[in-house]
């Protein structure tokens, strides 16, 4: 474990205190779970130097070592979103019966029960998958997509008509920014599954992953997206970029910016690399506390991919 200048150290257990002070603040009985996970001493010192992690737990060294031993900005931009993500999680009036009960540890990472997730690149179907499962059962399946229906989703979706250009980075902050409202904010993700309903989404943090990082800097879309829950089940629509095309081609609407052929390319190969990734950590099978990957193969019928994705549904969620 390398050891980080006194100034690393106290920037760590500043950070560490807060986000416990927030903890506790917000919700007595989630501090009870949460924070005997960290061993909030003071860091041992010697010679001048400190090892910031010596005396933490397993959890919180693996976390703050992700985050300080970085260059300045990184820990400024960490601490900043952390302390973003963190008021806006708990601005969100929470029953204390609830104590978190949709969120599951796993791997590191949160995943939240009775939250599906469709993915895959444009034409791909996920859309169209969408709708069709959420009229299998109207009362149960709450239909939402990103970008949002909220004013920041209303925002990017001009930007992907093309009416204006961002940097990359400011791209990935501004998904990141509407992805954390419809987890957290009011009528949000989290609201909905507390009030009864399974979620569908269609294209979450696993698009901004792909779609982001095609200029080859995966950093930002990565460190943005870290901290945001796992769905339950994760539906991946296979399909090659030409038939995805020629399906797009087909539409009567306005084009979108990454609606060409060969930055399709590009993004079936980037979701491939993170879909492989997500399933190599999916170490136990039928482990029903981890996130469920599932391949579609969206070159088949509507039909057939509609009972495929309902069947596989009553198996993990109680219909």
């Amino acid at each position: 474990m390398s050891e980080l200048p006194s100034s690393y150290a106290a920037k760590a257990d500043n950070c560490e205190f807060c986000v416990a002070k927030l903890v506790t603040l917000a919700s007595p009985n989630l501090a009870t779970r949460v924070l005997p996970l960290r061993n909030y001493r003071k860091p041992l010192c010697d010679n001048g130097k400190t090892n910031v992690f010596e005396s933490r737990s397993a959890p919180s060294r693996y976390f703050f070592s992700h985050i300080f031993i970085e260059t300045d900005f990184r820990i400024i931009l960490y601490i900043l979103f952390i302390f973003v993500f963190f008021q806006k999680l708990f601005s969100v009036e929470l029953p204390s019966k609830i104590e978190f009960f949709a969120l599951i540890i796993y791997n590191g990472r949160m995943v939240l029960k009775n939250f599906i997730v469709f993915e895959g690149i444009d034409g791909s179907g996920t859309t169209t998958q969408v709708k069709k499962l959420a009229e299998k059962n109207t009362s149960l399946f709450f239909e939402t997509a990103e970008p949002t229906s909220l004013e920041t989703g209303l925002f990017l979706r001009r930007m992907l008509k093309g009416d204006f250009s961002v940097d990359e980075r400011t791209n990935a902050f501004l998904f990141a920014a509407d992805r954390c409202e419809h987890i957290f904010g009011k009528d949000g993700i989290i609201t909905k599954i507390n009030e009864g309903k399974t979620v569908l989404s269609d294209r979450y943090f696993f698009s901004s992953l792909a779609y982001q990082s095609l200029n080859g800097n995966d950093e930002y879309p990565k460190m943005l997206n870290s901290l945001f829950p796992l769905p339950q089940i994760l539906f991946y629509f296979e399909i090659d970029a030409e038939t995805a095309m020629k399906r797009i081609q087909k539409r009567n609407a306005q084009s979108e910016i990454y609606e060409r052929l060969d930055l399709q390319k590009k993004i079936a190969a980037q979701y491939e690399k993170i879909i492989r990734e997500y399933e190599e950590k999916n170490t136990h099978e039928n482990d029903e506390n981890q996130m469920k990957i599932i391949r579609i193969d969206a070159a088949k019928s509507a039909e057939e991919i509609a009972e495929k994705i309902f069947c596989e549904v009553k198996n993990e969620i109680k219909i």
